[in-house]
């Protein structure tokens, strides 16, 4: 985490979810039309569809999101297909990401 540097607008809302709670340690950032449209189809933790991409409210609406979680995910309605998901390690933010690829698109071989 240390080494998280703003190069861009995905490091700015990585960096809000990693401020949420300090055993957070990997975030990563997809992008899969399947899983996000069922996300937001499920009803699923996302943010608001009026909150565009690049912008300092969804920064915020992000972290209001995950708020004091350790781990999760988040679809972001307002950023077509992108779908962030978060944990205590690599491997758990990752197993996270699998389980929604396996609920969404198991045919996706992306």
């Amino acid at each position: 985490r240390d080494l998280v540097r703003s190069r861009g607008l995905g490091d700015v809302y990585k960096r809000q979810i990693y401020e949420c709670n300090d055993a957070i340690q990997a975030v990563i950032h997809i992008h899969n039309t399947p899983i996000w449209q069922g996300m937001l189809k499920d009803n699923l933790t996302h943010t608001a569809q009026d909150i565009p991409y690049g912008t300092i409210e969804m920064a915020q609406a992000v972290k209001q999101t995950v708020a004091a979680a350790s781990q999760g995910y988040l679809a972001m309605a307002g950023h077509a297909d992108g779908v962030i998901t978060y944990g205590e390690t690599f491997e758990v933010a990752m197993n996270i990401c699998r389980q929604l690829y396996e609920q969404y698109a198991p045919n996706d071989h992306h």
